[in-house]
């Protein structure tokens, strides 16, 4: 069942992994709201190409239209052995009063329901579900880093301050989205999960649905700031992404391709020595152009 979400890297792997040992093939499956069905369907096949690309196995895309979502999605089920969903955003208010419409299938499914869901402590440990054969393909991050949105020594105080900052730096440099959408769009996803993911780095992604190419960025501060992680870990490094929903492939490839650097090099070190905004384009473009991932 896709929607493009925090989950995307795990769903795949799970799937695909799942596959493998069974025998069994794998769909895509997206039921489409009525209203406005064939940009729906336009749109949602783009993000199916572009998850097909992380799969091993064949995998296959089915889009249906209904102006009941919830029961055509359930009448679905009955086709499947195994329904896999990513969990639904965390909102304490809103499960007092009614339940997510991941809830509701999961409850009314045919089949076996695996409801997928990564530590909120550890958010991006999705990335490493990433096979390394993706990342071998020659993948790097400089084609998408814009020097408009790379700085150095910002002096922010909190969290919401730095959405704001990077809000703002993207629409003026970029012309991507507006302030208010791109905030937004931030919010909503670490509404869903926390983006800290330990070492003092945050990997904060915006979904834009109309933008026509994704973006990366890095900002550093000046001081550690509290990222309202459960972990209560500060952060300093923030990498950022924003693109549209059919592009959650480069995305992942993103999320992959830096958390290998940060794993395998200096890349943090050399991050926080640097006083310069184009001293940190030259870092990341310089590791990024020389450090090959292990199968590659």
């Amino acid at each position: 069942m896709t929607e493009p979400g925090p989950y995307d890297a795990l769903l795949v792997h799970i799937a695909d992994q799942l596959s493998a040992v069974f025998g069994a093939g794998t769909v895509l499956l997206h039921i489409a709201k009525k209203d406005n069905c064939e940009v729906e369907i336009e749109r949602v096949q783009k993000y199916h190409d572009e998850l097909q690309k992380l799969f091993r196995r064949k995998v296959d895309s089915q889009i249906v239209c209904s102006g009941k979502r919830l029961e055509r999605a359930v009448a679905e089920t009955e086709n499947f052995d195994l329904l896999i969903i990513g969990a639904p955003a965390e909102d304490k208010l809103l499960k007092i009063f009614s339940k997510s419409f991941e809830d509701k299938l999961a409850e009314r499914a045919f089949c076996s329901v695996f409801v997928v869901q990564s530590p909120r402590s550890h958010s991006h440990e999705a990335a490493a579900a990433i096979p390394d054969a993706i990342l071998a393909e020659g993948f790097r991050l400089f084609p998408f880093l814009h020097l408009g949105v790379v700085e150095a020594k910002i002096d922010i105080k909190d969290k919401a301050t730095l959405f704001s900052h990077i809000s703002e730096k993207f629409a003026r440099e970029t012309e991507i989205a507006p302030t208010d959408i791109l905030e937004q769009a931030f919010w909503e996803r670490e509404r869903v999960q926390n983006t800290a993911m330990g070492r003092g780095v945050a990997m904060p992604h915006a979904v834009i649905p109309d933008a026509d190419r994704t973006l990366f960025s890095i900002f550093t501060l000046r001081q550690p700031i509290d990222f309202e992680s459960p972990d209560e870990s500060k952060i300093d490094i923030c990498f950022v992404t924003v693109g549209p929903s059919d592009q959650r492939g480069i995305h992942l490839k993103i999320l992959g391709r830096t958390a290998y650097l940060i794993r395998e090099t200096d890349l943090l070190t050399r991050l926080r020595e640097v006083e310069e905004d184009a001293q940190l384009a030259d870092v990341i473009t310089t590791l990024d152009s020389q450090e090959t991932s292990p199968s590659g």
